[in-house]
């Protein structure tokens, strides 16, 4: 049995909680991107929606069983949606870099389910 569900809900948690972390030092302040959803409420909550996509789809999974195909490409397009979103906040705090990070392990992995669902290995 494949752990990539795991994979898919780790993601997805430390992207979650990436969102409340400090995403750029400014002088003495940290700003966190929870803080950004004043200035740009659509993107936080973007960003936020796709992690918890991520490891919802993650969780569905491990309720079911197996990660089927149609769950590893939602979570695909989820994980890849917010990792474009936080490409550029590599260069931040440990929050852009964590949002970064769980972008980008979230869509490695939902690639990898997508490519070699459990439901096939299992039948095969």
């Amino acid at each position: 049995m494949s752990q990539i569900k795991y994979a898919l809900i780790g993601a997805g948690a430390i992207g979650v909680i990436a969102v409340f972390l400090p995403m750029v030092a400014l002088g003495g302040e940290s700003v966190s991107l929870w803080d950004m959803k004043q200035v740009d409420a659509g993107q936080t909550y973007l960003v936020l929606i796709c992690f918890l996509a991520t490891a919802g789809m993650g969780v569905k999974a491990h309720m079911a069983g197996v990660l089927a195909k149609k769950d590893s490409i939602i979570a695909a397009v989820a994980a890849g949606l917010a990792f474009v979103k936080c490409r550029e906040m590599m260069d931040g705090a440990i929050g852009g870099k964590l949002l970064f990070l769980a972008g980008l392990v979230g869509l490695a992995a939902a690639i990898y389910g997508a490519v070699k669902p459990e439901g096939e290995e299992a039948a095969s």
